[in-house]
């Protein structure tokens, strides 16, 4: 018997579970948004991040490669000269790190906000500590299992192959391309090959992050679809939200039929 009530529980389970076929209210949205549980894709910003890069050494690619090289012989060439003279080098030091600056300093300010705009386009404002608090049930071995072979998993294992794929491909075409300068630059001052390096590495991540785009954004999409379909609801709990929203519909009938009950008493005492 106790067997039976146990196979009939575990049934009623996985029905329950398999007839989420409702759409999410708004309140089961907002609540999910309360508690974190949104949405977004990391591809997206990792490929705005990386057309940023990109765009940013594209424009400024002429001047940050003019403070890279005088950092490189400031620091390399007038530091050893002073080092090897027993001079003071912390003039010397101090510039290489203020040219250092210049060129990451563009790179830090585009990348952070490239992130924020990403991250506010995708989901707004959302603050809060439910993610901090511990989550017992991730120390579960079986949910543990379910996360590795579930299909977020195969998915991102997709993803990420293709992403190697898409860098290899990529790098190799570019180079084949590029392959006749390249190798003239053996016999060129380094300043020329540093130059040619830069600019294919800013025409690499161009190209790359383009293709990156696309990818997120089909991520974007997929991320979106499973977000809703994790938020779907049985007709049971539909029901149940309706009630705890509106009340019980037995205790509003009531509730009417005593308001019904008082008008007419009233109308009764004020017939003469």
């Amino acid at each position: 018997m106790e067997e039976t009530r146990l196979r009939n529980w575990n049934l009623q389970l996985f029905a329950d579970e398999g007839d989420k076929t409702e759409e999410p209210t708004p309140h089961r949205l907002r609540e999910a948004r309360r508690r974190g549980q949104v949405f977004k894709s990391i591809e997206l910003n990792s490929a705005l991040n990386m057309l940023g890069m990109a765009l940013l050494f594209m424009v400024a690619g002429k001047a940050a490669y003019g403070s890279f090289m005088e950092m490189m012989q400031a620091y390399l060439g007038d530091l050893f000269i002073q080092s090897a003279a027993g001079l003071n080098q912390s003039g010397v030091t101090s510039l290489a790190y203020r040219h250092f600056l210049g060129i990451a300093g563009p790179v830090f300010v585009v990348a952070l906000g490239i992130g924020l705009v990403s991250n506010l386009a995708q989901v707004g404002f959302v603050f809060t500590g439910a993610h901090i608090s511990p989550q017992l049930n991730r120390l579960n071995p079986v949910e543990g299992l379910k996360r590795i072979f579930s299909r977020r998993a195969l998915f991102e294992l997709v993803k990420a192959i293709i992403k190697v794929i898409i860098i290899g491909a990529t790098t190799f075409f570019l180079v084949r391309s590029d392959l006749d300068r390249l190798m003239v630059l053996i016999n060129q001052p380094a300043a020329l090959g540093a130059r040619v390096f830069w600019e294919t590495m800013a025409r690499l991540g161009l190209v790359v992050g383009l293709v990156f785009l696309g990818l997120a954004l089909m991520d974007y999409l997929y991320q979106r679809y499973e977000h809703q379909k994790s938020m779907r609801m049985t007709v049971r709990e539909v029901k149940e939200e309706l009630k705890h929203l509106e009340g019980d519909p037995l205790v509003r009938s009531r509730i009417r039929e005593r308001q019904r009950a008082i008008a007419r008493r009233r109308m009764l005492q004020e017939v003469p």
